[in-house]
């Protein structure tokens, strides 16, 4: 992912402003449920998590149980909590939430393509 990945995913804590959330609000929810209604939003989630990079090739040989667990930890913490962590966990917990967003918006987009 490098200096520049690393940064965007931190970059996913800021808000743009008193009573505004973050990117991490944005990474921690999915879509809605899938459904043709919703495909749209289900293309902009793809879309969205995918221009974080290939999650995939950042986890190569970790295995899947750590990767669930760094990303159940940062979906049940808020941002707040993340900006305090030192900067390798806090990397390691966003590209799991991201490899777990980019994941799950694939599958439930190939959901609605094949219902």
């Amino acid at each position: 992912m490098g200096p520049a990945g690393a940064t965007r995913l931190d970059e996913t804590l800021l808000t743009g402003g008193p009573g505004t959330k973050s990117a991490f609000n944005r990474l921690k929810k999915t879509a809605p449920r899938p459904s043709w209604t919703n495909f749209r939003q289900q293309i902009d989630q793809v879309l969205w998590v995918d221009a974080f990079g290939d999650s995939r090739a950042w986890w190569q040989g970790v295995a899947l149980s750590k990767i669930t667990d760094f990303a159940g930890e940062g979906a049940s913490g808020d941002a707040a909590v993340l900006g305090d962590y030192g900067a390798a966990k806090r990397t390691a917990v966003l590209a799991a939430m991201v490899h777990a967003a980019q994941e799950k918006a694939r599958d439930d987009t190939a959901a609605v393509a094949a219902g």
